[in-house]
């Protein structure tokens, strides 16, 4: 039979096995070492059987220490040093050697305590645990310092930057000198230990690392320990520029932040960076794809040591424009629009559009587009187109001309007949096109006729005679040419002449005065004519010159009035005048026409007394019945038989001067009368002749005398004025002054009857008949008496020069030459100077 018991042992290490007898199939001994776990299976064996046990064997330590080192400090309160009991109990602890003086081993604990009262140098101790199984050693070494001097740093967290500046800690010490020092562990590189002092620059980046620094002396040692974190240095940004612009779709110039600090571990830019642009590791690159305004960017690199930070502006520009045309100029008509001229932008989007200088007016520059209608000419200019944005400006540059609409013009006629040395109306253009800057003919004009370059006009008076001539006259201006053709023939001027008057009256049996023509210098005649109504023709006695025009000679006969018709002829054409021509009746043959002849039968009495005494006028047989006169002595006034008579009888004087002054105004408005009706020079030369002699013969008084004078005066510078006008220029070689027909004096106021003129006298006033005789008497006294007094007042007149040309010479040889208002006289060559005309001349 077998059966098997199981059973569990605690053995330790040391100690003497528990079992007391030592009985067959005992087990017992001392463990050398702990050695864990033992199961033993032992058997029994008799003849009954085999009985099996087994047992397990736990071997286990005795005790420990937590150390097996103790340090302590002489002075210093040594921290417990408890043994780890392994269950044993019921021994006691011993050491060897002794403790140094002040500490205890507790022999029922095993404990150490106490405080250490002198050093100790290291020494190994033997600690020995003993009970009734046993005896169990543990060795441990135990060293006592001197007290250490107290060491103190500043602080215990040191923390520096790699290669940053030079540090130094050094410690404070007390109670003791340090003979030496010590640190665990090494320190890193670039950092020493001397005498406590750390110092140098740290090479590398270290984390939080702790060191103990011993401080030995004879008495003991100190430590402390230090925390030591070296870090990385801080970022140190070298400058950037302040602001950076770009253009859009422009490549961007890397912006790189220049770093003189330390390693960076990170990198941040803000705001965030417009499209087109990345930034990476301190670096800005790439190409804008949007406008940005400009906008402060701040770059942040951070590492254990800190941070730094920069800030600059970034402006995304809108690329400059780049504007371009497929025209260079523009050459325009005024008044006509021009095509428009477009600039190309090629660039960035233009926000502005200048132009310098500004535009002709009529013309318009927008958003880069020039149009309109010039309204005014320009020459060529130079104009300069800027298309701006806020990345710059381009310019295009092109020329400007307007041109004056083409010139066109019109005549009023393609054919001009001019006279030579006649003054013609301008020959004009109308101008119906643009303005005409200037105007050219060709051929040159014949002289004389003037051509105005500016106003295209034709003018002067031609001095040659020229065949029909095509002429050109050119427009021009800055638009073009234009051309019209013209004819001009020139021939001699048509034989205008005017007549010296209209109406000749004759005096039958008497010769008349030539009748010609006055025509103008220049003019020539070749051929005259006279016509008549049917049936008519010259007087017998007068002769037509038909190579002068004139009429001279003696009428045989009485003619009625005649209506007579001049003609001039050349080869410029012809010329007419008409006149009247009359032959009047000389009963008496005394040259004095009847109608004008106040005695017709020349007998010594007026008409008008043989009419008024029943006598015939054109009898010279047949006298009136004379009354008588009387003489008053010393004067030419006779008194009649009625003049007596009313003395006699007492007729008031006041009646009689009444009747005087009434037939004096009668008289005077006749002359009057033929002063108006007068025709020519030689008319009224004939009236002022008359009412001089009714002057002298008291028949007018003086200031009526004086009033014709002035109405004479007046008539004869209107008939000289018109003269003037109808050039009447006679020239001093070619004219002759008509002859001077004397008029036929009276030489009868002997035979005259007396009796109306003492009537006359005495209707004068006497206020009046003094006045007149003190005017008279004045006028006498004026006058110079004796061939002195004529001399004197010729010399006060200053003679023409003797060689001077004489303005006309008469039919009787005589030259006159004409000063102002002064006429002088040669009669022949038998004088030496001119002579003044005067009365006695005139007679």
């Amino acid at each position: 039979m077998s059966s098997s018991v199981v059973s569990e042992f605690a053995e330790y290490t040391g100690m003497l096995v528990h079992v007391n007898n030592a009985f067959a199939g005992t087990i017992y001994g001392t463990p050398g070492s702990s050695s864990g776990s033992i199961i033993l299976e032992m058997s029994i064996t008799n003849p009954a059987g085999t009985h099996y046990v087994q047992h397990t064997i736990q071997v286990q330590e005795s005790y420990s220490y937590s150390t097996s080192f103790i340090e302590t400090i002489r002075g210093q309160v040594l921290t417990p040093v408890i043994p780890t009991l392994s269950g044993i109990g019921n021994g006691q602890f011993t050491i060897s050697p002794s403790l140094p003086n002040g500490l205890l081993l507790d022999g029922t604990t095993g404990v150490l305590s106490g405080t250490p009262s002198v050093n100790s140098t290291q020494k190994t101790y033997e600690i020995t645990f003993a009970n009734r199984y046993g005896a169990v050693s543990y060795s441990l070494l135990l060293l006592a310092y001197e007290p250490a001097a107290d060491i103190v740093y500043s602080t215990t967290e040191i923390e520096i930057t790699r290669a940053g500046g030079f540090i130094e800690y050094s410690p404070s010490v007390s109670n003791g000198v340090v003979s030496e020092w010590s640190i665990v562990p090494t320190l890193p590189d670039g950092l020493s230990f001397a005498n406590g002092v750390i110092s140098g620059q740290a090479l590398n980046n270290q984390s939080t690392t702790m060191y103990r620094i011993y401080g030995n002396n004879s008495g003991g040692v100190t430590f402390v320990d230090l925390n030591i974190t070296i870090l990385e240095p801080a970022p140190e940004f070298i400058p950037l520029q302040s602001a950076y612009v770009v253009e859009r779709g422009q490549l961007l110039s890397n912006i790189v932040v220049g770093n003189i600090g330390g390693n960076i571990s990170a990198w941040t830019i803000t705001p965030q960076l417009p499209d087109g642009l990345v930034f990476a590791d301190g670096m800005i690159s790439g190409t804008p794809t949007v406008n940005m305004s400009s906008i402060v960017f701040t770059i942040r690199a951070e590492n254990t040591g800190g941070f730094d930070e920069i800030n600059f502006t970034l402006q995304v520009l809108e690329p400059a424009p780049l504007i371009d045309s497929t025209s260079a100029a523009i050459v325009g008509i005024r008044n006509n629009s021009i095509e428009p001229l477009i600039l190309v932008n090629s660039g960035g989007m233009t926000s502005e559009w200048s132009i310098i200088p500004q535009l002709p007016s009529g013309l318009t520059f927008e958003n880069g587009t020039i149009y309109g209608t010039p309204m005014v000419n320009s020459t060529s200019e130079l104009f300069t187109v800027t298309a701006s944005n806020e990345g710059g400006s381009s310019q295009f540059t092109f020329y400007i001309e307007v041109f004056e609409p083409e010139p066109q013009f019109t005549l009023s006629t393609s054919n001009f007949l001019l006279f030579r040395g006649v003054a013609f109306n301008a020959i004009e253009v109308s101008s119906s096109g643009g303005n005409i800057a200037s105007f050219s003919i060709r051929p040159p004009l014949p002289s004389g006729m003037f051509f105005d370059e500016n106003r295209g006009m034709i003018q002067g008076v031609p001095l040659i005679v020229s065949p029909e001539i095509q002429y050109t006259i050119t427009a021009e201006n800055s638009g073009g040419t234009y051309q019209q053709l013209l004819t001009i023939q020139v021939l001699n001027q048509g034989p205008v002449f005017t007549l010296p008057f209209e109406t000749i009256s004759l005096t039958e049996r008497v010769e008349m005065a030539k009748f010609a023509p006055f025509l103008s210098s220049d003019v020539v005649v070749d051929t005259w004519s006279l016509e008549f109504a049917q049936g008519e023709q010259l007087p017998e006695g007068l002769v037509f010159d038909s190579t002068t025009g004139s009429i001279f000679g003696r009428p045989a006969e009485v003619s009625p009035l005649m209506n007579i018709t001049l003609n001039a002829t050349n080869d410029g054409g012809f010329y007419s005048l008409s006149f009247t021509l009359k032959v009047l009746s000389d009963y008496d043959g005394d040259t004095i026409p009847d109608e004008l002849d106040e005695d017709d039968d020349n007998d010594g009495y007026s008409d008008k007394e043989e009419e008024l005494k029943n006598s015939d006028p054109f009898d010279s047989g047949s006298n009136p019945i004379e009354g008588f006169e009387v003489i008053i002595p010393n004067t030419e006034i006779s008194l009649g038989a009625w003049d007596i008579i009313g003395m006699m009888t007492g007729i008031p004087l006041i009646v009689f001067l009444s009747f005087s002054l009434l037939t004096r105004n009668k008289r005077t408005a006749r002359f009057l009368e033929q002063l108006e009706s007068a025709k020519s020079r030689k008319d009224i030369a004939a009236v002022a002749e008359a009412y001089e002699s009714a002057i002298k013969w008291r028949l007018i008084g003086p200031h009526q005398g004086m009033r014709l004078e002035r109405i004479r005066a007046e008539a004869d510078d209107k008939l000289e004025e018109t003269e003037r006008q109808f050039k009447y220029k006679v020239e001093d070689k070619y004219k002759q002054l008509e002859p001077k027909k004397e008029e036929p004096k009276a030489q009868f106021f002997d035979k005259v009857d007396q009796t109306p003129l003492v009537e006359q006298s005495k209707a004068s006033a006497e206020s009046e008949e003094s006045d007149e005789e003190q005017i008279a008497e004045s006028e006498e006294s004026e006058k110079p008496t004796g061939e002195d007094s004529e001399e004197s007042v010729k010399s006060e007149v200053e003679a023409p020069s003797i060689d001077a040309e004489p303005s006309l010479i008469d039919e009787n040889g005589r030259q006159w030459y004409h000063d102002d208002e002064k006429r002088y006289w040669w009669r022949d060559e038998s004088q030496h100077e001119w002579s003044l005309l005067d009365s006695k001349d005139s007679e």
